[in-house]
């Protein structure tokens, strides 16, 4: 039997514990895994001109349990630390806590949010009526036209709002009509914003305004995910210590941005694996965070408190991706990686993104209060050091001994490190 510890298993093992949890077959994992650096064809799918792959490392997070669910997520991340912070925090509150997230509000209606600009609106006051009257034509229009497929598959435009903004630069007025779309189980960019310039003559008829831009909003608070990790009976000084460290985030932005980029650190490496846009998520997260708490900048995306003898943490942010279309639906390592996730909806993967966040977020903290971020980080970032190294297999373990003494000791290491140890040990020889 292989080692209990992840880190542990040799690859095939590795390959084998997804055959046995996911019941995929080796030969289906393998050719996923290996189609995408040889085809360069299905690269011109994606991007013009490709001329090869940027391939990130596929980790696991081999077993976490959210919502009395347990799921094998796969994590593409070239980041020292992540994968290794996350089984260990995943198994921790395996033994201690709960992981619980769920989507705010009524399912059907998270929306994406189209934006419809009419950058200086002649008569304000009419063109409010204007709207008011012809919304429903509108979103009927819309259900009937490009949003049909969606419509039938009980999706569509679902609601059309005006917002009248103040012009900074002149003492105008600017329309922006936001355009509602229920994307079922797409991320829905592309869909909403076909919809905008689709309606675009309609409202041009209809108010006498120009239309003057039709794009997505990446801010898709309609689609709030909340995900909650009760850890039981924590040791109070640890806990407390979590407690404060997150508090230094929600009084100063500087430490938030940080704080935040480690929540990132494992909502992206899963947006990444399943094909989605982790450009689009981080966007929608963080301008989340600066608008969400009237009283700060820029403010945290998960909490930690401590409630008795139990530290709470709470994640709350949007989150719209899919689970078709784009590169989820093309890349044949995305549809791995879903199937390894036990092909979920795109709700269901809102959850687990936010989950994923929370738990790195409190590895993190966990780390910070107590070894500090160094000790761990480079201790993992030591294997990468050595990989550079002409030594031998021998060689390369004593050196690996060597500057685990020396971070222990002295608290830093560098590449420097490793070519005099290196040196050292040649001497020897």
């Amino acid at each position: 039997m292989p080692p209990k510890a992840f880190s542990c298993y040799t690859l095939e093992d590795r390959l084998h514990y997804l055959v046995e949890k996911t019941g995929l077959s080796l030969l289906e994992i393998k050719e996923a895994l290996e189609t995408p650096a040889q085809n360069l064809e299905l690269a011109e799918a994606f991007i013009e001109a490709p001329f090869g792959y940027f391939a990130l490392p596929l980790g696991l997070v081999k077993s976490l349990t959210m919502n009395g669910e347990t799921y094998c997520v796969p994590l593409a991340i070239e980041e020292t630390s992540v994968v290794a912070a996350l089984n260990k925090t995943a198994s921790w509150v395996e033994r201690s806590g709960r992981l619980t997230a769920h989507i705010n509000g009524d399912q059907k209606d998270q929306t994406v949010i189209g934006q419809i600009q009419i950058a200086s609106l002649k008569d304000p006051e009419r063109f409010q009526r204007h709207v008011r009257d012809a919304t429903r034509e509108w979103i009927d229009l819309a259900n009937k036209g490009p949003a049909a497929t969606l419509f039938q598959r009980g999706g569509g435009v679902t609601d059309i709002n005006l917002r009248l903004l103040s012009r900074q630069k002149d003492s105008g007025v600017m329309g922006v009509l936001h355009v509602r779309l229920n994307p079922c189980e797409a991320m829905g960019a592309n869909q909403v914003t076909q919809v905008c310039e689709f309606l675009k003559p309609y409202i041009e008829a209809k108010t006498d305004e120009k239309v003057t831009l039709c794009i997505l909003s990446n801010l898709t608070d309609q689609k709030l995910i909340t995900a909650n990790l009760v850890l039981e009976n924590i040791d109070p000084e640890l806990g407390h210590k979590i407690e404060e460290a997150s508090h230094f985030a929600i009084c100063d932005p500087y430490r938030a941005a940080t704080h935040n980029k480690g929540i990132m650190n494992g909502i992206d490496a899963v947006v990444i694996a399943t094909g989605n846009d982790w450009r689009a998520v981080e966007a929608g997260l963080h301008s989340y965070g600066a608008t969400k708490d009237a009283t700060s900048s820029y403010a945290p995306l998960a909490t930690w408190q401590m409630q008795g003898a139990d530290l709470v943490g709470t994640f709350k942010g949007p989150i719209a991706v899919g689970t078709v279309g784009g590169v989820t639906r093309r890349h044949p390592t995305a549809q791995l990686v879903l199937k390894c996730l036990g092909n979920p909806s795109s709700n269901e993967l809102s959850c687990l993104i936010a989950g994923v966040g929370l738990l790195q977020n409190l590895g993190a903290l966990r780390a910070l209060v107590s070894e500090g971020i160094i000790q761990g980080h480079m201790g993992l970032h030591i294997k990468n050091m050595i990989h550079r190294l002409e030594a031998t297999p021998e060689q390369k373990e004593n050196i690996r001994h060597s500057l685990r003494l020396k971070l222990q000791s002295q608290k830093h290491i560098s590449d420097s490190d490793a070519k005099k140890a290196l040196a050292e040990i040649a001497k020897v020889a």
